[in-house]
C-alpha cells in the first residue's frame, strides 16, 4: 500500500457521481443568494450543466455512462428507450434475443458494410420469413415481424447518469467544487455583483484542477510509461563521472 492506496496491476478509477444540486446549493450559499434558489432554478441547473460540459470535454469523463437493464412492454410494435439512453448491447423479446436490422436505404450502392449483406436482411425479408427483429427510430425500438401488445422486452445497454429529478450527474470532488465557482460567477453576473471577477478567476483555476484530476494516470498506466522511458536493456548512471545512460 502506498499513499493510502492498494497497489494493483489493473487499477481502474471508479468515479463517484453526485447530483448537480450539491454544487448549486453550495454556490447560492457562498454568494448569499439562497433566496434565489427557487426563482432562478432553471438558470442554476443550466449553469451547472454548462460547467460540467466544459470540465469533462475531451477528457476520460466524456464516456462515463452507467449500465441500464430496462424492461418494457410492446404497444403497437414499439417500446420507448429510457431517458439518457446512449448505447445498446442486447435486446430480448419474450425471452429470446432478436437481431438488429439495418435500413438498406441509408447506404450507397458501393457500401461494403454488413448492413448490405445477407447477415442483415431487409425489413420486408424479416416479415415475410416470419422472423422478428428490431430497428431504432429515435428514442423508440420498433419491432418488425409478428408481435402482440404487452410482450416483454428487456434492453441492456448504457445511459447518461441522472439523478431522481432528471439532472445529469457529475463527478464528485474537485469537479463539483469547480462547478460551484462557475455557478457563483454566473449568478453574480446576473445580479450585478462586483464579486463576479473573483469567482471567474477561481473557476478557471478549479476547472484546470478538475480536468487534471479526471485525466490523471493510474498506477498501471504509469508503469507502462516507465517501461517506455526506461527499458530493461538500459541502466541509469555510469562510471567515471558519466551520468548518462549506458548498455
Amino acid at each position: 500500500m502506498k499513499n493510502g492506496r492498494i497497489n494493483s496491476t489493473n487499477d481502474i478509477e471508479v468515479y463517484q457521481m453526485v447530483s448537480p444540486k450539491f454544487a448549486i446549493r453550495a454556490a447560492v450559499g457562498n454568494t448569499g443568494f439562497s433566496h434565489l434558489l427557487q426563482s432562478l432554478q432553471e438558470d442554476l441547473v443550466r449553469w451547472a450543466g454548462e460547467a460540467n460540459e466544459l470540465i469533462i470535454k475531451d477528457t476520460r469523463a466524456c464516456t462515463i455512462y452507467e449500465p441500464i437493464d430496462q424492461t418494457a412492454y410492446t404497444a403497437n410494435g414499439r417500446v420507448k428507450l429510457c431517458d439518457g439512453f446512449v448505447a445498446l448491447e442486447c435486446l430480448t423479446l419474450a425471452g429470446c434475443v432478436i437481431p438488429f436490422l439495418y435500413k438498406k436505404n441509408r447506404c450507397t450502392n458501393t457500401c461494403q458494410n454488413s448492413c448490405c449483406s445477407e447477415i442483415a436482411p431487409s425489413i420486408n425479408e424479416a416479415i415475410c420469413n416470419n422472423h422478428r427483429a428490431f430497428t431504432l427510430e429515435g428514442c423508440w425500438v420498433k419491432i418488425h415481424g409478428p408481435v402482440n401488445d404487452s410482450e416483454e422486452v428487456v434492453i441492456q445497454g448504457w445511459k447518461i447518469p441522472m439523478d431522481e429529478d432528471g439532472y445529469v450527474k457529475m463527478i464528485d470532488g474537485i469537479p463539483v467544487t469547480a462547478c460551484t465557482q462557475y455557478i457563483a460567477w454566473q449568478l453574480c453576473l446576473r445580479m450585478g455583483d462586483n464579486r463576479a471577477s473573483t469567482f471567474e478567476r477561481i473557476w478557471y483555476n478549479r476547472a484546470r484542477q478538475a480536468r487534471a484530476f479526471i485525466n490523471k494516470k493510474t498506477d498501471s498506466e504509469m508503469r507502462e510509461i516507465s517501461k517506455y522511458w526506461f527499458p530493461n536493456r538500459f541502466t541509469v548512471g555510469g562510471r567515471g563521472g558519466n551520468n548518462g545512460n549506458r548498455r
